[in-house]
């Protein structure tokens, strides 16, 4: 992962809808939103140790995971904020240069932005999906450095 670094403060930006990971006002929900210079888009990355696992946490101290385990995982499950840290692998993705998966470490499954009909209407719940080949444009991210 040459372009992420350690300890930087990242906009993560959907490459397919062009909306960036945004902390609800509630706190709690995570959705694609308008690009924005808001803190609720802004998301500090770092390594855990050289397995290239990584935690990705909000302004307010949470961290992106989800709630239950991986036995539970499926399309659609909804990512949240949690208070521990949750561990992502964040790989770049093959078929794409410069954007990334998060990856629920040891599965299939990767953060998306997924809806049926196309439209990427601000707001819309990050949740997480199967790996599909070719790549799926809602299932890659670019992170952009802040500040």
């Amino acid at each position: 992962m040459s372009d992420i670094q350690h300890g930087k403060i990242y906009r993560i930006v959907n490459w397919r809808s062009k909306t960036a990971i945004d902390l609800g006002q509630d706190g709690r929900t995570v959705t694609g939103s308008d690009v924005g210079d808001s803190l609720r888009q802004q998301w500090l990355v770092e390594e855990r140790d050289s397995s290239g696992m990584w935690t990705v946490k909000s302004s307010s101290g949470k961290y992106l995971g989800f709630k239950g385990h991986t036995a539970g995982l499926r399309d659609g499950l909804a990512v949240t904020v949690v208070e521990h840290a949750f561990e992502w692998q964040i790989l770049e993705d093959e078929s794409v240069e410069s954007v990334h998966r998060l990856y629920v470490p040891y599965t299939w499954y990767n953060l998306e932005l997924y809806t049926l009909d196309e439209v990427y209407p601000s707001g819309l719940r990050v949740t997480l999906g199967r790996t599909r080949k070719p790549v799926r444009e809602e299932q890659v991210w670019s992170f952009e450095l802040v500040g």
